[in-house]
């Protein structure tokens, strides 16, 4: 006869895939348990019986039951728990045994709910900049480790309200065993984060099987502690824990001795708290995806609150600053306040010396943001009056009233909240530009297109529900336009920008002005960058035997020998950044060419002549020089006979309201050199 588990198949019906996923079914003998199994989404569940517990004489008939999974353990608790007998007739027929359908209603489901343990967690999403993150959904999702590395599973999901926060539950019924990884056979594989912690555990059994019991105490920290991978002194003096092969091979080769693994406490490792990490999308663009190798929050107790950070991609609502009493006032290109733009349109970084001051505007979207008295106007224009060259080149300031108005699609994100319904719905609201009473390039305030009719053929403003709230993101955002739109088509120069309003008929009111913004724009790339060529040298004027010909040429210079590489950054406009250039060689080395190394508008720059930097005009156009390798770049040191890519970075002094200036990878030239006698 064959001593094979008996597998039993059948259904749990009338229940939800979200209820199944609650419940286990056990085969039972009086209140003794012979087997258990998950109950799939749609009901079905398959148990495998031990032969012998199948067959053993018992007063008791064999019975399938279903359960509560936070009770499976301790069927005689659950007193209505359905049941139902399988015959001794049926286990010695064919195989698989088919048991008829148990029953569950919704009565006993609604019943069990003192069964389900709910684990929840509130928090809120906010922005890069602080501000909350309205209509972004938030799905948590339980971690755990294998031999086969990270595991996620969502556990649920919901939707940030208007203020960003939420509340997320999900039934957390995880028991202690089995817990460890690759339970039953733990001893296989364990997180590297556990080893100092194991090795701890390890050291002192030996010496307790060594020199006796009573030689050195064992003491149990919090399981919490124990699943980050700190829970004893020596895991925490050992500062910094990082990967170590050799200690992983230590611990196998320790839990090979098979009466070491029957002392070892391996559930101490276990906690009745998830592992868990966050996924948060908003409109469909995530904005938050955790690594669970690094943003795992272990052992994480219910009841706790976080607070989760979006990308650059995450619509906040920021409420802004005091508004002015009356008319406008500029306030930011971006993230630089108007307070760090000079009279002549150039981002200062407030610093006292730094390369990236003296900077000028470039990008596709140029965000300009204003505070607007409350009814001031409904409606308004962006006029546009262009310099007949920017300050720093000599430029005269416009006249106050001339210009046109600027036109550039502009759409802000609003949010509205049902009280009803309690749910938080996105949506994307077109500004502008439109025309009206004559007037061309108008947008609308947010208070107008929230009160008014849609304007200009603009699509209506979505519904509001009864007792509604609209929150509007970008506050204060009264256009978005590339360079060459706000200087009316052209690459280079200056431009001062007013605002014009209108009420809501499309008359002009008079505004208490601010002064003009004046921009300094530069959508011109960098005139020209290039590493010109190289001379090799074994000494001062003697030079070096070429050995290779080529795309990569080769030297062999000597010990004492260098090369002279000629290069070129220069910014016509004069506004170079930074440039340097760079040795690289081997895997991931890179020494920068000397002397002086790098180039920087302030910190060290080429000086070609007395106006080069001009810092009274902020320019600086750059130019050629020759630099050398090794000079002393290596501190001294011989460099290796290798491959060489001289590689040339540079920069514009430019910004798109966001981002100071950097450096970026330029041209380059590969050749081999033979330092070595």
């Amino acid at each position: 006869m064959s001593n094979k588990p008996i597998p039993v198949v059948g259904k749990v019906a009338g229940v939800s895939e979200a209820d199944a996923a609650r419940l286990t079914v056990v085969a039972l003998r009086g209140d003794r348990i012979l087997a258990s199994a998950p109950v799939q989404a749609g009901g079905a569940y398959r148990l495998n019986l031990p032969h012998a517990d199948a067959h053993a004489e018992s007063p008791y008939a064999l019975q399938i039951a279903v359960l509560p999974s936070t009770a499976a353990a301790q069927p005689a608790k659950v007193a209505n728990a359905p049941r139902l007998a399988i015959a001794r007739e049926a286990l010695r027929g064919e195989h698989p045994v088919a048991a008829p359908a148990l029953n569950v209603s919704q009565e006993i489901i609604a019943g069990w709910d003192i069964f389900w343990r709910e684990w929840c967690v509130s928090g809120t999403v906010v922005g890069p900049n602080g501000c909350p993150a309205p209509a972004a959904d938030v799905t948590v999702y339980t971690v755990s480790w294998g031999s086969g590395g990270y595991s996620e599973y969502a556990r649920a999901s919901v939707t940030t309200g208007p203020d960003g926060t939420f509340t997320l539950c999900f039934p957390w019924w995880d028991l202690f065993f089995p817990c460890w990884p690759c339970e039953p056979r733990w001893w296989l594989c364990w997180p590297w984060w556990w080893e100092i912690d194991i090795l701890h555990v390890i050291e002192t059994l030996e010496t307790r099987a060594a020199k006796g019991r009573d030689t050195t105490a064992l003491f149990r920290p919090s399981g919490a502690d124990l699943i980050r991978g700190r829970g004893f002194p020596a895991a925490a003096r050992s500062g910094v824990l990082t990967r170590d092969p050799e200690r992983t091979a230590l611990i196998a080769r320790k839990f090979a001795n098979p009466a070491l693994r029957a002392l070892f406490p391996w559930w101490w490792w276990c906690c009745d708290q998830p592992n868990i990490i966050f996924g948060v999308t908003q409109g469909g663009t995530t904005i938050l995806a955790e690594d669970p190798s690094l943003g795992t929050r272990w052992c994480f107790d219910s009841g706790q609150t976080v607070t989760l950070t979006g990308n650059a991609a995450t619509l906040s609502y920021c409420p802004g600053g005091p508004l002015p009493e009356s008319g406008y006032v500029w306030t930011s290109v971006g993230d630089i306040l108007t307070t760090s733009i000079d009279s002549g349109g150039l981002a200062q970084d407030g610093a006292a010396v730094v390369d990236w001051t003296d900077v000028a505007f470039q990008g596709q979207s140029l965000d300009l943001y204003a505070a607007v008295a409350p009814g001031a106007f409904d409606y308004y224009q962006v006029n546009g009056s262009t310099w007949n060259a920017p300050k720093t080149h000599g430029g005269v300031q416009p006249a106050p009233g001339t210009g046109a108005p600027i036109g550039s699609a502009l759409w802000l994100p609003v949010w509205i909240y049902d009280p009803t319904a309690k749910v938080t719905t996105p949506y994307q609201v077109q500004m502008g530009p439109f025309s009206a009473n004559g007037y061309v390039n108008l947008y609308a305030t947010p208070a107008a297109r929230q009160s008014l009719p849609a304007p200009g053929g603009l699509p209506a403003f979505p519904p509001i529900p009864p007792g509604g709230q609209v929150y509007w993101g970008y506050q204060g955002l009264v256009l978005t336009a590339s360079d060459k739109t706000l200087l009316g088509g052209i690459p280079f120069g200056a431009v001062d920008l007013t605002l014009v309003g209108f009420d809501g008929a499309f008359n002009p009111v008079a505004v208490s002005p601010d002064a003009p913004l004046t921009l300094t724009i530069d959508s011109t790339p960098f005139t020209s960058q290039s590493v010109n060529g190289i001379t090799a040298w074994v000494a001062p004027g003697v030079p070096a035997v070429q050995t290779g010909t080529g795309e990569c040429p080769a030297y062999d210079v000597g010990p004492n020998g260098f090369v002279e590489i000629s290069v070129t950054a220069r910014d016509t406009n004069g506004y170079v950044y930074a440039y340097e250039l760079q040795a690289q060689y081997g895997h991931g080395s890179a020494a920068v060419v000397s002397p002086p190394g790098a180039r920087g508008y302030v910190s060290n720059p080429l000086v070609v002549s007395a106006t080069n930097p001009d810092y009274a005009q902020q320019s600086w156009v750059g130019g050629s020089e020759t630099m050398v390798f090794p000079g002393n770049s290596l501190g001294g040191v011989q460099p290796p006979d290798c491959c060489y890519e001289f590689r040339l970075y540079y920069g514009k002094r430019v910004t798109n309201g966001y981002n100071w200036p950097e450096l970026v990878e330029g041209d380059f030239q590969t050749i081999n050199l033979k330092f070595s006698s």
